[in-house]
């Protein structure tokens, strides 16, 4: 980390995850590009870069983000509360692939 607070990424390329959804259902997604910074302590999903790769995005009944792209569908289904509301994510899992 700089003096300012940034963090630099030090790879950029792509990475093979599953998505895991609450329902249990599963989705294969090809993160392009991925950034890595050994400094960083959480995974951030890139949404401008799906909508920049023909994602299309959007909002469930329940108030979930939802990206859908080609055959694929991502729901941010995990509601993590905060002091004022909550966060959206999603549950990422290493690609056996």
């Amino acid at each position: 980390m700089d003096a300012n607070g940034l963090m630099k990424a030090t790879i950029k390329g792509k990475k093979d995850i599953v998505i895991r959804q609450v329902d249990s259902r599963t989705t294969c997604y090809t993160f392009e590009p991925v950034k890595y910074c050994k400094e960083a302590k959480i995974n951030m999903f890139s949404l401008t870069s799906a909508l920049s790769n023909d994602g299309v995005l959007s909002s469930d009944d329940q108030n979930n983000i939802v990206i859908n792209q080609d055959d694929m569908k991502i729901v941010f289904d995990r509601q993590i509360k905060t002091h004022d509301g909550w966060v959206c994510g999603v549950d990422v899992l290493p690609s056996e692939v």
